[in-house]
Parts: structure tokens; sequence; C-alpha cells
């Protein structure tokens, strides 16, 4: 296995072709073999392009070390005219445990994720803290138990725009959980153009220290449970594009149930 230590800025190592780092990074593979590039501290840009990444356990990681004591800034990954087909692990996987500023995840719709079992097609998870913000037009396909696109933080706001079709056979579709340690005033945000199919809720929001907000103008469904469920401890800032109900305070937030 060969790495790359260093900062490369706008254009790929000639080893690894479809990648372009930014940042301190460690750049471990970038290929159809599937893509590793470790953040080292500071802030750090992946940019994925043009790989057609399938077999097992082969898939795209960015993040840093679990135990290094760095200070990270913003994580920045966008990928672009990529299929991933992993068939035994989730697709893309964007999990810091310790502390960074941001994490900005693009997806462009010339993107396709299918994946078995794992995390997910697109897993993004902050352990200690920092703000998520996902841009996602990439199809995703999920089974063997696992959801199309997670984005949950202990401390921090969580925004997703999803004009991509997703779909789950055995869980959620749009996973967004924020602010679990949080002291207050943060969002989490769905907004949803694209189809969702799943097993259990198409989109899921639990907000436990601020504001939610769902807006869905696609086409939403689920075999087992709410098309649309929302958790908070107060009054939801808006839930456009859901049919006519009302907003409460329990937190019981179904497709029939939350308005405006």
């Amino acid at each position: 296995m060969t790495a790359v230590l260093g900062s490369m800025v706008g254009a790929a190592d000639p080893a690894f072709a479809g990648c372009a780092v930014t940042g301190d990074v460690i750049t471990i593979k970038c290929g159809n073999d599937g893509v590793y590039v470790q953040p080292q501290q500071g802030d750090a840009l992946l940019r994925v392009d043009g790989l057609t990444i399938s077999g097992s356990d082969n898939k795209i990681d960015f993040f840093p070390s679990d135990t290094d004591p760095d200070v990270f800034g913003a994580l920045t990954l966008s990928v672009s005219n990529t299929t991933i087909n992993t068939p035994d692990y989730g697709g893309i996987n964007v999990a810091p445990k310790v502390r960074v500023d941001s994490i900005d995840i693009r997806l462009d719709p010339t993107v396709t994720i299918v994946n078995n079992g794992g995390f997910g097609g697109l897993w993004v998870r902050v352990e200690l803290g920092g703000d998520i913000t996902i841009n996602s037009g990439a199809g995703i396909t999920s089974t063997g138990g696992s959801p199309a696109l997670t984005a949950t933080t202990n401390d921090g706001s969580v925004s997703i725009v999803n004009t991509g079709n997703l779909s789950s056979d055995s869980d959620r579709g749009i996973y967004a959980d924020g602010g679990h340690d949080s002291t207050g005033g943060e969002l989490v945000s769905v907004t949803n153009s694209g189809d969702v199919t799943a097993y259990a809720e198409a989109i899921r929001m639990i907000q436990y220290h601020g504001d939610i907000r769902a807006e869905n103008a696609g086409d939403v469904t689920s075999q087992t449970q709410s098309a649309i469920y929302a958790a908070w401890p107060a009054p939801c800032v808006g839930c456009a594009g859901l049919r006519p109900g009302e907003c409460r305070r329990d937190g019981a937030c179904g497709l029939a149930s939350c308005l405006r």
C-alpha cells in the first residue's frame, strides 16, 4: 500500500488521478479499488471524479485518524462522475471522532451509489462536534439493513439538500440528527425534491436543543413508518411541502401532522 503525504493544490498526483486534494492530508489510496484520504490538521478538501469503484470493502473514506490530537477546520468532499458499488459495506464514509469546525459534502447528479450493509450509501457522523452540510443529487440504493443517507452530529447543526432518488429496502431513506450536546440554537434541516422510498421512515429528523425544518417536494414513501418524521423540543421552524395539519410541541411530526 502506497501513501502520499503532503499538500496538493488543484491537481491530482499522477498516482491517484481520480483525486485532487488541498490541505495537509495523507492519500492512502485513490482509484477504482476505493479512496482513502486522511486529513492531518486544519482545513482539508478532497475532490473525487471519474472513478468506477466496486468490489469488497471498496468505498470512499475521508476522515482523520481516530486518535489524532490535531485541530481540524473545514472538511470538504466533492464527488462527481463516479459510480460506487460496495457489496459488503457503505459507499461514502465521513466519520471523524475528533472535533471539526464543519463538514461540507457535495455529490453531483452524476454519482451513483449501490451498497449492501455497513452504515449506508452516504454516512456522515461527527462524534464530538461540528456542523454538517450536504448537497446531494446522487442516486443511492441501499440494502442489507443500511439507510441511504445519514448525517449526525452530537454538537452542531445539520443541513441536507437532496435532489437525487434514494431507496433503502430495510432502513431509512434520509436520517438527520443534531444538537444532542449543544446548548441551543442549532438547526436540523432537510430539503428534499427527490423520490425517496424506504422500509422505515423516508425522512427521519431529530433535534435535541434547537429548531427543525422540513421541506419536501418529492415523492416520499415508507413501507412501515411515517413517510416523514421529526422530533424536537420546541415548535418547528417550518414544515413546508407536507400535507396540512398542525405543528405540535410533542415532537411527533409525521406526514399528516405538521405544516408551517
